[in-house]
């Protein structure tokens, strides 16, 4: 699954849905363990990101927490960012972010 989704380039506006049959496969879950056998369909689904995928990625990001490749490709798809208070965050800002907004309560060196 790794591998399909990484033929998604970050700041795609898609991300990769990867089925087994009718389920969609979880990333965090190995092939086994999401019942895999042989002779099974397995199915790639492109899928548009929406704005509350990136929204939701964008809470997690500036919250510090860790995020799902799904999320990884949600977030670098964002293109502008505002009421941001921390330069603290566990990943890089978005591939195609063209505007980037401070909150209120921002008070961090830019160096």
């Amino acid at each position: 699954h790794l591998l399909a989704a990484q033929k998604v380039p970050l700041g795609s506006p898609k991300t990769l849905k990867v089925l087994i049959g009718a389920e969609v496969m979880k990333l965090e879950a190995s092939l086994a363990e999401q019942g895999l056998q042989d002779r099974d369909t397995v199915t790639l689904v492109y899928e548009d990101i929406t704005k509350v995928m990136q929204q939701a990625a964008a809470r997690k990001v500036l919250k510090g927490r860790e995020i799902t490749l799904e999320e990884l490709h949600a977030w670098h798809s964002i293109d502008v960012l505002t009421e941001v208070e921390t330069l603290a965050i566990p990943c890089p800002f978005p591939h195609n972010l063209l505007a980037l907004t401070f909150g209120h309560s921002f008070d961090q060196s830019m160096e």
